[in-house]
């Protein structure tokens, strides 16, 4: 006989659910991964964060100011240079690679064909 097992939510509810690694049934692992996923998501609703807002950072900042420094236009230019330099590079990197690959796989297949005609094709 299978003991039910229950399962209590932050709201109060339960959940009752089999034992159900016992049963072996086929799909069970995903049932228990459900009900995992569902207690930790109770543990975080639980959890306090250290700070809810900027407001509640300000206050324990020691009330000091904090100021964010304005962009000048030179500045937001050298920005936008470095982020296009960047996306540059990361572009010819993955099509280097991608070219690699596709010339990896073309002489893997060629070797592939060459040893099946080679030795398992009657000639």
């Amino acid at each position: 006989m299978v003991w039910p097992v229950r399962l209590r939510l932050r709201t109060g509810n339960f959940i009752t659910y089999p034992k159900i690694a016992d049963m072996g049934i086929p799909g069970s692992g995903i049932v228990l991964d459900a009900i995992a996923r569902i207690r930790n998501n109770e543990t975080l609703l639980r959890k306090k964060s250290y700070f809810k807002t900027m407001g509640d950072y300000l206050h324990i900042s020691n009330g000091e100011k904090i100021s964010f420094r304005e962009a000048s236009p030179e500045l937001l230019e050298e920005i936008r240079r470095k982020m296009i330099r960047k996306r540059q590079r990361e572009l010819i990197h993955t099509l280097l690679a991608l070219l690699l690959t596709l010339i990896l796989t073309a002489l893997l297949l060629w070797g592939i064909i060459f040893l099946v005609e080679r030795f398992l094709i009657p000639g």
